[in-house]
């Protein structure tokens, strides 16, 4: 709206300044008309500058609601977490339940580098390392401890492969053993849950806890599809909504039809 009356505002404001230099420079005529054009093309380019900085901001409005929600979860997921390490008074289980958990929101909330990938690979190692050091004597074959470590290990053992093809520039490729890699690691991650939950005996409160953390464990996890959904039901499936957005589309059509004509008719998504 804002964007509009500035442009109203603009285009009155444009043509009675050159009225006025043509009414004192007759003999300028040629000149004015050449500036008016100028004129004209550089007020389009303010346009299309105005929108795409209004895009822009909307686009890092979005970013920063994702960025704090991200947060704001992870706050409430630590709470959990340190509820029910308390409850359970740090057992061994359930500390390698959190491990890895946050070996995995590692790049959701600080990105892929360096640092957050040897955490991410070490983490889970260490924790599959002891499990195997400390049961292996006695009650490695018990279920709760093989239910475990064997998805753990499966998922170390098939992320070797992920990390050796990193050098192949094969995007697709890469692309699939990242997303197998995240569904099993997710599987891994949902095996533990059951295991700490109802194989160890704990008080129920910490069992609770710990669900309540996976589900917030799992909204981290989703954050950008969330994100993503919320946005389509804004704009699909709230119809006073969509309306407004036609409307508005209308008007823009109108403008840009000039200024960008490969934009008049978007292709589908």
């Amino acid at each position: 709206m804002a964007a509009a009356a500035a442009a109203a505002a603009n285009a009155s404001h444009h043509p009675h300044s050159h009225h006025h230099h043509h009414h004192h420079h007759l003999h300028h005529q040629s000149s004015s008309s050449h500036s008016s054009q100028w004129s004209s093309t550089r007020y389009h380019q303010h346009l299309v500058q105005q929108q795409q900085q209004q895009q822009s901001a909307t686009l890092r409005m979005g970013k920063y609601a994702l960025f704090i929600t991200l947060w704001v979860l992870y706050f409430v997921s630590v709470l959990l977490m340190l509820g029910d390490l308390l409850l359970t008074e740090f057992n061994i289980y359930v500390l390698g339940f959190y491990a890895l958990t946050n070996a995995t929101l590692l790049y959701r909330l600080f990105g892929v580098c360096w640092y957050t990938v040897i955490l991410h690979g070490s983490i889970p190692l260490a924790v599959l390392i002891f499990m195997i050091v400390v049961h292996w004597f006695d009650d490695l074959k018990t279920f709760l401890v093989s239910s475990i470590v064997i998805p753990l290990a499966i998922q170390t053992l098939l992320a070797i492969p992920l990390v050796l093809l990193r050098c192949r520039r094969d995007c697709n490729l890469q692309a699939l053993l990242t997303g197998i890699h995240a569904h099993l690691g997710l599987m891994v991650i949902i095996v533990y849950f059951w295991s700490a939950c109802f194989l160890l005996r704990r008080y129920i409160a910490a069992a609770l806890l710990c669900m309540l953390y996976m589900l917030v464990y799992l909204a981290i996890i989703l954050t950008p599809h969330l994100y993503g959904i919320t946005r389509q039901l804004f704009t699909k499936y709230m119809p006073k909504f969509k309306r407004k957005v036609k409307k508005s589309k209308k008007d823009k059509k109108k403008k840009n039809a000039k200024i960008y004509p490969e934009q008049t008719n978007p292709s589908r998504n």
